[in-house]
């Protein structure tokens, strides 16, 4: 009945030649999607050994080209993604070490006092934290603006591959939090690799004046 109502609709204004038509002349059809592309070819063969297939339609060159466009996107989105943790932790420790040179006298009387370490690095690290935090909201508003205008190219071609475009509101509360997770992880790491260089160079000057 679903496969006649829709073949009535591409007819369009000639769906008057089914009238009189009954949907039975049309098979019985079931439409799979394979969660497994490494398995495709294993699922189609399975299939073709059930009792009461009269033909099956599906296009393994298509499934194995989409298999390597993935995998591809995915080993240079990992390399893209290792270049950009390093530069974001660089960017970071510099941003943070600017930070300490702008306060370096405010760090000299903390320590002159008898400020331990830790009760030095616990602003900065705050700072890296919140660095981090703005820097994945940042991260999340762009990846919605360019996901929202690659959907509509991408919706058209998913469409006529039966498929459509993830929502992007399905994954933004991952997304955020792999965001989020991330940038905390290096504006923390980077705030502390930072300040325990600038301790470690003016330990001797700090102990020196006192």
């Amino acid at each position: 009945e679903e496969a006649f109502a829709r073949q009535k609709e591409a007819y369009g204004d000639k769906a008057a030649l089914l009238d009189g038509l009954s949907p039975s002349i049309l098979p019985n059809a079931y439409k799979v999607k394979v969660a497994d592309l490494e398995r495709f070819t294993e699922t189609v063969e399975e299939i073709k050994n059930l009792p009461y297939v009269l033909q099956i339609h599906e296009n393994s060159e298509l499934a194995g080209k989409i298999s390597s466009i993935r995998d591809a996107v995915t080993y240079i989105s990992i390399g893209i993604v290792a270049i950009l943790f390093f530069v974001s932790l660089f960017i970071v420790s510099n941003t943070i070490r600017i930070t300490i040179f702008n306060r370096r006298l405010e760090i000299s009387i903390m320590k002159a006092v008898g400020a331990t370490n830790s009760f030095v690095r616990w602003p900065f690290m705050v700072e890296g934290i919140l660095l981090g935090l703005f820097s994945a909201v940042l991260a999340l508003g762009l990846q919605y603006a360019v996901y929202s205008l690659a959907s509509i190219w991408l919706g058209n071609i998913m469409s006529m591959l039966g498929g459509s475009v993830v929502a992007f509101g399905d994954t933004v509360g991952i997304l955020f939090g792999m965001f989020a997770f991330v940038g905390v992880f290096i504006g923390a790491f980077g705030s502390i690799i930072s300040l325990n260089k600038y301790l470690k160079e003016h330990s001797n000057v700090v102990e020196s004046s006192l």
